[in-house]
């Protein structure tokens, strides 16, 4: 067997391009996961603060009945559950005021939510922040319920004295099948993204479902005046709210998150959507690293379809008599790169309690290729001015 030592052009092309989508790759892993099992999560410090935890009712009546006990029923000294609601919800009205005879914690906020044009949701969380009694005010939803009864307490104990806001956990629906489905692992990835840019000072968005801020910065930035017409779905304008994104807390533990209770997502192509809308946002360091990774992980999945057919077919015009020694070249930087991603990305999957199978890896990275393509649907009249 003669093996062939020199390259052709496109053959040299193809493996520079496959080695600098795999080191940009490698290094996204190294600065976004590689943070997350090494980091110590702030536990209560005996030195409980007031919280209110705020939610919109707005047709969520039957959500409210199965998870706001659960909000009820947290163990942390001081705390109040803020409810907004319509005045001609009568549902919600009937289920807080049975819920207030046993839970005096509970309160409910009128809101006159009849001007249409406004995203509901935040124009009543930010109702409900206003009528806040406590500093620290935690955002979520009535389609999520908290994972323990320690899920107030370990929030609040994210808030230091410079920390202006804290990102929570969101655990997927439903929880026993995290990382069978691609939905499933790119909604994990996408939640280990933002955790790992906050762990390194570049926090950038969070989740509605469960993040909080100190009251006074929140009205201080006018809350989500600005940006109540774009399409951000479940997420959030972090880095408006704040000054600083160092100054925005992390608390990942799993007794921390909530639970998503949503049996029906939105589609995969719509949540990318919103998440590219949140990149597009705002020009921040995290937001480019983020962006370029998922152009080099595109990148390197189409470079290794292209690999393997050229591969697969200088072997059948040649066979094994002449040997490509780009091959084994190929196929050790796509092995060290696969080696590195499910190690880290394992590791902090591990940590979140999430269930990545690093098996899968390959598989989750050819499918990854179309979301390369996710629209954006930015318009420029809906930037604050």
């Amino acid at each position: 067997m003669e093996i062939r030592l020199l390259l052709s052009f496109w053959e040299y092309c193809l493996i520079v391009l496959w080695l600098l989508s795999a080191i940009t790759t490698v290094h996204f892993y190294l600065k976004c996961y590689r943070p997350v099992p090494k980091h110590v999560f702030p536990a209560p410090d005996g030195n409980p603060q007031g919280v209110s935890v705020i939610l919109s009712g707005k047709n969520h009546s039957e959500s409210l009945k199965q998870n706001l006990v659960f909000w009820l029923q947290q163990d942390h000294p001081c705390y109040e559950v803020v409810v907004v609601h319509e005045k001609n919800d009568e549902e919600t009205l009937f289920l807080i005021e049975d819920l207030r005879r046993k839970f005096p914690r509970l309160r409910g906020v009128n809101a006159n939510q009849s001007i249409n044009f406004f995203n509901e949701q935040l124009f009543s969380l930010s109702i409900g922040v206003r009528a806040a009694r406590y500093d620290h005010v935690i955002l979520t939803s009535p389609l999520c319920r908290p994972a323990s009864e320690k899920c107030i307490s370990l929030m609040q104990a994210a808030f230091r004295n410079d920390t202006q806001a804290v990102v929570g956990l969101v655990e997927p629906f439903p929880l026993d099948k995290a990382g069978k489905s691609f939905r499933c692992y790119r909604e994990i990835e996408r939640r280990m993204e933002y955790i790992g840019a906050a762990l390194n000072g570049q926090a950038f968005t969070g989740e509605r479902s469960l993040i909080a801020y100190r009251k006074d910065i929140f009205l201080e930035h006018q809350g989500y005046t600005g940006c109540y017409a774009l399409d951000i779905g479940n997420f959030d304008l972090l880095a408006m709210h704040i000054e600083n994104p160092k100054r925005a807390g992390v608390q990942a533990l799993p007794e921390a998150a909530v639970i998503s209770q949503i049996p029906s997502p939105p589609s995969l192509f719509r949540t990318e959507r919103e998440y590219r809308n949140i990149l597009a946002r705002k020009t921040t360091k995290a937001a480019m690293r983020i962006r370029t990774y998922h152009i080099a992980e595109s990148v390197f999945w189409i470079l290794a379809v292209a690999g393997c057919a050229l591969a697969g077919y200088q072997l059948r015009q040649d066979g094994i008599s002449r040997f490509p020694s780009w091959i084994p070249v190929f196929l050790s930087i796509g092995i060290a790169k696969y080696c590195i991603q499910a190690y880290y990305m394992q590791k902090a999957g591990s940590k979140l309690k999430y269930g990545l199978f690093w098996f899968a890896l390959p598989i989750y990275g050819f499918l990854y290729i179309p979301l390369l393509f996710a629209p954006v649907t930015r318009k420029k009249k809906n930037k604050p001015k």
